[in-house]
Order: structure tokens, then C-alpha cells, then sequence
């Protein structure tokens, strides 16, 4: 669950994102693992969806590298975070582990407005997600 306000926006990255309404600042907590909103997903679930279900999931959702049979799915803005485009890096890194997930905090000051991105071992799947964008 994102713990800061945001919008999302048409992003000049790819699709949709989310930017930040308010200044942040390195270090702070920008999302966590909310259990009971945010939903573990495993795979024999994923086996057996319907296939428009099973591509909103590998979408929307991100696997956890230490948990690679599991996709996550937010229930909040956060679905719609991007990866920062090659050759510049992410305004966001991991953090400590909270509930298994890693916190995402800010890796620098992001002024408001500022589209949030992931870096890319943030998510197991990015090889994949990079190649469809």
C-alpha cells in the first residue's frame, strides 16, 4: 500500500503511472506490504485462472524474487508503478522486509509531480514485462 499521496497519470514511460502530490524525501517509506489488502497469489491459483484473469495478474502484479512462485497484487495505486527507462535509474529502491515483501523508499529526493519508478529487482518478472513495453 502506498503510503504517500499520489495520481495517476499517463506516464511518458509506458501506459499509465503514479506521481507524487507532495515533495519526498530520500529515505522515506513510499510503499509496504499491506496483508489483507494486498494479495499473494500462488501459482497453482494462476495455473487455473481464466487467461484474461492470469494476464491482469502478470500485468498488475509483480513476483517477489525470494518467492518466485507467488505473484503480488496491489490493491491500491501502486499497480500502475513503472520501471524507470534503461538508462536512468529508479527514484525508488528496496528497503527492509516487512510481512516477507520488501519496502519500496525513496533512493533521492522526488520532487512533486515526479512519475514514481521501481528499479528493476524489484520484481522477477521485469525481463518479461521490459520485452511486451
Amino acid at each position: 500500500m502506498l503510503t504517500i499521496p499520489v495520481e495517476i497519470r499517463k506516464s511518458p514511460i509506458h501506459g499509465y503511472g503514479v506521481f507524487a502530490v507532495t515533495d519526498i524525501r530520500r529515505g522515506d517509506v513510499v510503499w509496504m506490504y499491506h496483508p489483507g489488502l494486498d494479495r499473494r497469489v500462488g501459482a497453482e491459483a494462476l495455473k487455473y485462472c481464466e487467461p484474461r484473469a492470469k494476464e491482469f495478474l502478470l500485468r498488475r502484479g509483480y513476483i517477489n524474487p525470494a518467492y518466485p512462485d507467488t505473484i503480488v497484487l496491489c490493491f491500491d495505486e501502486s499497480q500502475f508503478l513503472n520501471f524507470s527507462p534503461p538508462h536512468l535509474p529508479a527514484n525508488l529502491q528496496l528497503g527492509g522486509v516487512q510481512d516477507g515483501e520488501h519496502m519500496l523508499l525513496a533512493a533521492c529526493d522526488i520532487p512533486a509531480g515526479d512519475e514514481l519508478t521501481v528499479p528493476p529487482e524489484s520484481d522477477a518478472d521485469y525481463e518479461r514485462k521490459v520485452r511486451r513495453e
